[in-house]
């Protein structure tokens, strides 16, 4: 062999060698964002395990991929069955079912459902690519039957609420009750008023609401028993029964010892001894002030939480997509921590 042909067989011996060095390399590198990818994955999927929400999957053929440990235990195992199959016994695809919208618009959805096990839930929807990019959605339910039952208790009370002042109201107008017949049927405070704003009328429970003694209640007014940011309002309605007839307010009434006690208040207009007065009935909404409250930080509350692990999935999703796009790219390594570095 004569040296030209020795040089070039050593020359391509080299070359191998060092591509054989490149797919090592390579090799490794490939092993380092494996186990990366699998530390990330991990991470997301506790995240996902522990939210006080289900999240869920959904292919185009409507099979359940994923499935996080609140679903489950609220819904079972989806195995090899489709969503409909396995949640509601169905042989075809519900006719109502909102989710798959997303996959026509491709864009967010949100809406409610009430599941099998007959709780109402919040639906968030949206489009989602699987690793080898076929189309999937990212489905997040919220449970709020707790929300819906303290707003349809809030409703109740006040349509009870109203019924019992149509009711009282209704009375007066019916029967066109004397005062002192009036006094006598009226359970809450009952009071009348003079077109210059004194008291002059009032029942037992007026007395021992407000604390004061008859003598006193005969020199008060009609804001007397307000504190300063109500007592305008108060004079403004007490102004519109002898303007239209009638008027309705809320506003806390204050006893003599200082105890603050939130009222709804109705008033009329009628005519005693030839002279117009306000003629009126006080009902305590304590209990549904309380539910109100209760109300808007049970609402609030939800909020803050569905808002963090909001983010939380947010992140750890644009994590784990960063990763995969990553080690797709040969010019990316991603360290055994999940460090992204760029090659170059």
């Amino acid at each position: 062999m004569d040296i030209p042909e020795v040089n070039q067989l050593r020359s391509e011996v080299a070359a191998l060698r060092r591509r054989v060095a490149e797919l090592e390399a390579a090799s490794a590198s490939h092993r380092d964002v494996e186990v990366a990818l699998g530390a990330a994955r991990q991470r997301l999927y506790d995240v996902l395990e522990t939210l006080p929400v289900y999240v869920i999957l959904l292919s185009a053929d409507y099979h359940v991929p994923f499935a996080n440990r609140f679903f489950r235990e609220r819904f079972g195992d989806a195995g090899d069955k489709r969503c409909y199959e396995y949640l509601f016994g169905y042989s075809e695809p519900c006719k109502n079912c909102e989710t798959y919208r997303v996959m026509e618009t491709q864009a967010p959805h949100r809406w409610e459902w009430v599941g099998p096990d007959t709780r109402t839930y919040d639906i968030y929807d949206y489009p989602f690519k699987d690793s080898d990019g076929s189309p999937l959605i990212l489905e997040v339910g919220i449970d709020i039957t707790e929300r819906i039952n303290a707003e349809a208790a809030l409703r109740e009370s006040n349509e009870t609420l109203e019924r019992r002042v149509a009711e009282r109201t209704a009375e007066l107008h019916r029967e066109k009750l004397t005062s002192e017949k009036v006094i006598e049927v009226m359970s809450g405070v009952f009071y009348i008023f003079d077109a210059q704003g004194r008291l002059i009328k009032w029942n037992k429970n007026f007395e021992r609401v407000s604390g004061y003694s008859a003598e006193e209640l005969a020199r008060m007014t009609l804001t007397d028993f307000f504190v300063d940011e109500d007592k305008r309002l108060i004079e403004q309605r007490g102004a519109e029964v002898f303007a239209r007839g009638e008027s309705w307010a809320e506003a806390e009434f204050v006893s003599k010892d200082g105890h603050k006690i939130p009222y709804y208040f109705t008033g009329l207009l009628v005519e005693m001894d030839g002279a117009p007065c306000l003629i009126g009935m006080g009902l305590d909404i304590t209990e549904r002030k309380r539910a109100e409250d209760v109300l808007r930080e049970a609402k609030a509350d939800l909020e803050r939480r569905v808002e963090e692990r909001t983010a939380e999935l947010h992140a750890a999703s644009l994590y784990a997509r960063s990763l995969i796009e990553a080690s797709l790219d040969p010019m990316v390594t991603i360290s055994p921590q999940g460090k992204i570095t760029d090659v170059n």
